[in-house]
């Protein structure tokens, strides 16, 4: 999962951009659709790598959505790590 990063996601083109407003958010506006997430990360290079533990978290987020029926499943993830540039650690 290190190639996933904000980047190489960009470069891919998918990334999807998107406005939002705080105002709606506390209102739940998003709620149905976005999915945040934003956690502590493993070791200092990576947000989800650890000894005998890659992409667990990642693995952990893609369980929860399967185990939503799909009208109800988030159309988008926010995830810090892949929407947000990073600097070198």
């Amino acid at each position: 999962a290190s190639h996933l990063t904000f980047r190489a996601l960009k470069a891919a083109g998918v990334l999807v951009r998107r406005e939002i407003y705080v105002e709606d958010a506390f209102r739940g506006k998003y709620a149905q659709e976005y999915l945040a997430v934003s956690h502590r990360w493993m070791i200092a290079d990576a947000p989800d790598a650890a000894m005998g533990a890659e992409c667990a978290q990642l693995e952990a987020i893609a369980k929860h959505l399967r185990s939503q029926p799909e009208p109800t499943r988030p159309r988008f993830v926010w995830f810090d790590f892949w929407c947000m540039p990073q600097h070198s650690r």
